[in-house]
């Protein structure tokens, strides 16, 4: 019993995670880029260092830093940990690092204009 409800909690938390990156598009879509939604994130969820890069306009390394922070081989084991942990949102970097690549595929580019 106690197995099922964790599998079922972990299920649930996995869902919500991609909904928060489902999310992150469809801000991104609403404002057509994603740097608007790269600020919010950090604003939000980012350490007082990224909240001072962003205050001095930093997007590029921001971005650049968790897309080497979370390169596609590396994924796994943020999405790993985050089920392990029941985070219930996606780690900062990887949010970042995931809408970045929407946006340079050719879906993102088509949706951003």
């Amino acid at each position: 019993r106690g197995l099922g409800l964790r599998a079922a909690l972990a299920a649930w938390m996995a869902l919500r995670r991609a909904a928060e990156l489902a999310a992150d598009r469809d801000a991104a879509r609403a404002l057509g880029d994603v740097k608007p939604v790269v600020g919010a994130l950090v604003l939000l969820h980012g350490t007082a260092l990224d909240r001072s890069r962003l205050a001095r306009g930093d997007f590029e390394s921001i971005i650049e830093e968790a897309c080497d922070a979370q390169a596609p081989r590396l994924r796994w084991a943020s999405w790993w940990s985050s089920a392990i942990g029941a985070r219930a949102l996606p780690p900062l970097q990887l949010r970042i690092a995931e809408l970045v690549e929407w946006r340079d595929s050719a879906e993102g580019r088509q949706q951003l204009g």
